[in-house]
Protein backbone atom coordinates (compact mmCIF):
# COMPACT_ATOMS: atom_id res chain seq x y z
CA UNK A 1 0.00 0.00 0.00
CA UNK A 2 1.19 3.45 -1.20
CA UNK A 3 -0.01 6.65 0.24
CA UNK A 4 -0.82 9.04 -2.81
CA UNK A 5 -1.62 12.64 -1.13
CA UNK A 6 -3.87 14.40 -4.54
CA UNK A 7 -2.26 18.23 -3.35
CA UNK A 8 1.34 16.47 -2.86
CA UNK A 9 3.95 17.20 -5.26
CA UNK A 10 4.16 15.71 -8.93
CA UNK A 11 6.92 14.29 -9.86
CA UNK A 12 7.32 16.16 -13.13
CA UNK A 13 7.32 19.88 -13.28
CA UNK A 14 4.81 20.37 -15.56
CA UNK A 15 1.79 19.82 -13.07
CA UNK A 16 0.31 21.77 -10.16
CA UNK A 17 -0.06 18.89 -8.04
CA UNK A 18 -0.08 14.90 -7.95
CA UNK A 19 -3.73 14.75 -8.60
CA UNK A 20 -3.34 16.94 -11.91
CA UNK A 21 -0.39 14.71 -13.14
CA UNK A 22 -2.27 11.21 -12.52
CA UNK A 23 -5.12 12.77 -14.66
CA UNK A 24 -2.85 13.74 -17.36
CA UNK A 25 -1.12 10.89 -17.63
CA UNK A 26 -4.58 8.49 -17.30
CA UNK A 27 -5.64 11.29 -20.58
CA UNK A 28 -2.61 10.50 -22.26
CA UNK A 29 -3.09 6.27 -21.67
CA UNK A 30 -6.43 6.38 -23.16
CA UNK A 31 -5.50 8.52 -26.11
CA UNK A 32 -2.71 5.88 -27.02
CA UNK A 33 -5.87 3.21 -26.94
CA UNK A 34 -6.20 2.14 -23.68
CA UNK A 35 -9.35 0.51 -22.45
CA UNK A 36 -11.99 1.15 -19.84
CA UNK A 37 -14.72 -0.89 -18.80
CA UNK A 38 -17.92 0.31 -20.72
CA UNK A 39 -19.53 1.90 -17.15
CA UNK A 40 -21.15 4.67 -18.39
CA UNK A 41 -20.65 6.33 -14.42
CA UNK A 42 -16.51 5.78 -15.23
CA UNK A 43 -17.08 7.63 -18.75
CA UNK A 44 -19.35 10.42 -17.36
CA UNK A 45 -16.85 10.50 -14.08
CA UNK A 46 -13.90 11.25 -17.02
CA UNK A 47 -16.00 14.18 -18.15
CA UNK A 48 -16.67 16.25 -14.87
CA UNK A 49 -13.49 18.27 -14.19
CA UNK A 50 -12.01 20.89 -16.76
CA UNK A 51 -8.52 21.95 -16.46
CA UNK A 52 -6.10 24.82 -16.86
CA UNK A 53 -2.73 26.44 -16.35
CA UNK A 54 -1.57 28.16 -13.46
CA UNK A 55 0.68 30.96 -13.20
CA UNK A 56 4.05 29.32 -13.75
CA UNK A 57 1.93 27.30 -17.05
CA UNK A 58 1.36 24.45 -15.13
CA UNK A 59 -1.63 22.32 -15.60
CA UNK A 60 -4.42 22.29 -12.41
CA UNK A 61 -6.35 19.76 -12.75
CA UNK A 62 -10.00 21.72 -11.05
CA UNK A 63 -10.48 21.27 -7.29
CA UNK A 64 -13.13 19.07 -5.83
CA UNK A 65 -14.38 22.40 -4.29
CA UNK A 66 -14.88 24.04 -7.52
CA UNK A 67 -16.40 20.89 -8.84
CA UNK A 68 -18.92 20.52 -6.28
CA UNK A 69 -19.85 24.72 -6.37
CA UNK A 70 -20.71 24.14 -9.83
CA UNK A 71 -23.69 21.48 -8.81
CA UNK A 72 -21.45 18.38 -10.00
CA UNK A 73 -20.47 15.47 -7.93
CA UNK A 74 -17.03 14.18 -7.36
CA UNK A 75 -15.56 11.94 -9.51
CA UNK A 76 -14.60 9.63 -7.48
CA UNK A 77 -14.83 6.54 -9.52
CA UNK A 78 -12.13 8.67 -12.26
CA UNK A 79 -9.60 9.43 -9.49
CA UNK A 80 -9.68 5.83 -8.49
CA UNK A 81 -8.51 4.79 -12.10
CA UNK A 82 -5.92 7.82 -12.40
CA UNK A 83 -4.76 6.47 -9.26
CA UNK A 84 -3.27 4.10 -11.12
CA UNK A 85 -1.00 6.38 -12.92
CA UNK A 86 0.48 7.13 -9.51
CA UNK A 87 4.14 5.65 -10.58
CA UNK A 88 5.34 4.97 -13.70
CA UNK A 89 5.49 1.61 -14.60
CA UNK A 90 8.10 -0.08 -16.73
CA UNK A 91 6.97 -1.84 -20.25
CA UNK A 92 7.59 -5.26 -21.27
CA UNK A 93 10.98 -5.38 -23.48
CA UNK A 94 10.08 -8.73 -24.40
CA UNK A 95 7.03 -11.25 -25.13
CA UNK A 96 5.91 -13.81 -22.39
CA UNK A 97 7.23 -17.06 -23.06
CA UNK A 98 5.99 -21.20 -22.31
CA UNK A 99 8.51 -23.63 -22.82
CA UNK A 100 10.08 -21.33 -24.78
CA UNK A 101 7.55 -20.48 -27.25
CA UNK A 102 5.35 -16.98 -26.77
CA UNK A 103 2.70 -17.58 -25.02
CA UNK A 104 -0.99 -17.01 -26.28
CA UNK A 105 -3.36 -14.85 -24.22
CA UNK A 106 -6.81 -14.24 -25.05
CA UNK A 107 -8.10 -13.23 -21.53
CA UNK A 108 -9.21 -10.23 -20.93
CA UNK A 109 -10.16 -8.73 -17.20
CA UNK A 110 -12.01 -6.36 -18.17
CA UNK A 111 -14.61 -9.04 -20.37
CA UNK A 112 -17.99 -10.23 -18.38
CA UNK A 113 -17.83 -13.79 -17.14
Amino acid sequence: IQEIDFGGRPISARYSNRRSEMWDRMAEWLNQGGAIPNDPALKSDLCIPSYSFDASNRLRLETKDKIKERGMRSPDLADALALTFASPVAPHKRPLTIAGQQAVHDYDPLEAA
